[in-house]
């Protein structure tokens, strides 16, 4: 194979290599919830492990439309004081999560809403 069929091949491995890599979830606040002045939020779960003290869940939280990142945007376990802000980059982690518990997101201007911890640890494949 000559150097240029090479590198035309070399994109393609790369497309093909990509698409082998397993797709994280992305879990969108649904129409119906954002009102007329409100933007939606994207939450794509990072990772989900299991460790000792319980589930420990890496995410970014995005605007929808735009995929830029929402620094500051909250992610609260319900029903407890527990919850972390998305960093610079939108990142987030929450520790000690059970599979019964939900997180809501939320981010001034946004219209926030609520991810089983469940469904994201399915996403991932736990």
């Amino acid at each position: 194979m000559s150097p240029t069929a090479a590198r035309r091949l070399l994109p393609l491995a790369l497309i093909a290599l990509a698409a082998c890599q397993p797709a994280r979830p992305v879990f969108v606040c649904p129409v119906g919830e954002a009102g007329w002045n409100e933007r939606r939020l994207a939450v794509e779960i990072l990772d989900v492990d299991d460790a000792p003290g319980g589930l420990r869940v890496v995410g970014r939280v995005t605007d929808a439309e735009t995929s830029a990142p929402l620094v500051g945007a909250n992610a609260v376990v319900v029903g407890t004081s527990r919850g972390a802000a998305a960093r610079a980059d939108g990142r987030f982690a929450l520790d000690s999560l059970s599979v019964a518990q939900t997180v809501r997101f939320g981010f001034v201007g946004y219209a926030p809403f609520e991810v089983a911890v469940a469904e994201m640890a399915r996403g991932v494949g736990l």
